[in-house]
């Protein structure tokens, strides 16, 4: 996180995730479930809140069947994630 910077990797994970979104039912194979994954949990080190509701947002993307138990797996940690839990949500409103 230091050498990429908080504010540029919000910026680049949002980015991506919403140019995910709108792309129709997404394909992931294994080694892209693992980085998506990945890159979800280290958002966490910069709990900012709009970097947060795009994850939740996120959530809803539409997953190809074929992609389905590799989707499960982005959709467990994301889920894990975004969670409700009053202490972390306080802290997002103000963000």
């Amino acid at each position: 996180m230091a050498c990429v910077g908080g504010g540029d990797f919000e910026e680049h994970m949002i980015d991506w995730l919403r140019r995910l979104q709108v792309r129709g039912p997404l394909r992931i194979l294994a080694a892209g479930a693992e980085v998506l994954k990945s890159l979800c949990w280290y958002a966490t080190l910069a709990p900012r809140a709009p970097l947060y509701r795009a994850m939740v947002e996120f959530r809803e993307v539409e997953w190809h069947a074929a992609s389905r138990r590799l989707a499960d797996k982005v959709q467990r940690a994301l889920s894990q994630i975004t969670a409700p839990q009053p202490a972390v949500d306080a802290y997002h409103d103000l963000g």
